[in-house]
């Protein structure tokens, strides 16, 4: 989980220096990488990788029950980084491993506020709830469940 997240912040800080603009494109060469990366890691290891949030972009990304608690924990502890549990998760039992996701400035422009965001934003996330940010918030959570019965790599 810290070399995706560190993998997000690299390609996010690769396109801030350049003073690229906040495009769809920009987005999908910053966010594909890591989704991509994500879904292989998941593939390989039987794992359950995911971002979540309560103020998201994508309403697949909500946050249930025990990733809301932690969120909770995150926002009255700033300088929490993560949390495991042994939990059972959609029925089955395992560790899961939640962790923080701050807000960075690094895209020019970001964080957008509810008029500022991308043309982009507004027509592909209709529902879109991930505006009003600023840097250093806790925009959501990495959630990485691993089944009892894949073990740990």
């Amino acid at each position: 989980m810290e070399a995706l997240d560190a993998l997000r912040s690299s390609l996010a800080r690769t396109f801030a220096a350049g003073g690229v603009a906040a495009t769809d494109s920009t987005f999908a060469q910053v966010c594909k990488p890591v989704k991509g990366e994500a879904m292989r890691v998941a593939k390989e290891t039987g794992w359950s990788i995911a971002q979540l949030a309560e103020r998201n972009r994508n309403p697949d990304n909500t946050l249930d029950a025990e990733a809301r608690h932690a969120f909770q924990q995150f926002q009255r502890d700033p300088g929490l980084v993560g949390l495991t549990r042994r939990t059972t998760y959609k029925g089955v039992a395992g560790t899961r491993y939640l962790r923080r996701v701050a807000v960075e400035s690094l895209v020019p422009g970001l964080p957008w506020g509810r008029d500022t965001r991308p043309d982009f934003v507004t027509k592909n996330y209709p529902a879109d709830k991930a505006f009003g940010f600023a840097a250093g918030d806790l925009r959501g959570i990495y959630s990485v469940f691993i089944p009892d019965s894949t073990g740990r790599r």
